[in-house]
């Protein structure tokens, strides 16, 4: 069955609209395509990560076939720049866009196979280029289950590994080098975990009984404290 990805753009990148105005554009192939993550440039390229299995339609460039992490770029005008993707394991997604101040992007490449997941840093070119690969984790225990939970700016990443053996969970920091920087303290429903980081931002995660267990994550814009 053929699966097409809707994007409905609200244009206010560029001064030259007097007022909101909508366009919705469709990007996918006949495969099944998502898309969730979001990232938007000073200069207006849109950074939509996801996974993908087409190689037609908008991802007729793609030279493999078969399910694989997805990254793609447009413009302000829907245009697409460019598409990437990786195929590593049987199951993948890419996820965590963010715009690089010299224009160059990072994203999250989460796989897993055999219950085995693994995060890797990747490092992308304004044209969409492979620069680099920095792995984060990988839990060689398929009873481990590894995700992000989010991007702190100016800071990193907060990287979530659960144990299904023993109920536990562990939240670590990466930096934005992809480098891992501290664990988070381990915390629970009646007392969130919450840390200042020294850019000023604040980081609140706490359990919620939601999906099994999901962690809520919450970002907040405190004032600089100088440590």
């Amino acid at each position: 069955m053929k699966k097409w990805l809707v994007l409905i753009l609200f244009l206010l990148l560029t001064p030259a609209f007097a007022s909101a105005q909508s366009d919705t554009y469709i990007y996918g192939g006949s495969g099944v395509d998502t898309l969730g993550g979001v990232a938007v440039s000073s200069d207006g390229r849109i950074l939509l990560t996801g996974y993908t299995e087409s190689s037609d339609g908008t991802l007729e460039d793609r030279t493999k076939t078969g399910p694989a992490g997805w990254v793609l770029c447009i413009d302000h005008n829907g245009e697409v720049l460019w598409n990437f993707c990786r195929h590593y394991a049987r199951y993948e997604r890419m996820e965590t866009p963010v715009f690089q101040p010299d224009g160059s992007a990072t994203v999250v490449f989460w796989t897993e196979q055999g219950g085995i997941g693994r995060l890797e840093l990747l490092s992308l070119s304004p044209e969409g280029q492979l620069l680099s690969i920095t792995p984060l984790i990988e839990a060689a225990d398929n009873m481990i289950h590894v995700r992000t939970c989010g991007f702190i700016p100016e800071t990193g990443y907060v990287v979530q590994e659960m144990n299904k053996r023993t109920q536990s969970l562990r939240l670590m920091v990466f930096g934005l080098d992809g480098q891992y920087v501290c664990d988070l303290d381990h915390f629970d429903e009646d007392d969130p975990l919450s840390a200042l980081f020294p850019n000023g931002t604040r980081v609140t995660l706490q359990d919620i009984e939601q999906n099994n267990g999901d962690v809520q994550v919450t970002f907040e814009a405190d004032e600089p404290t100088g440590i």
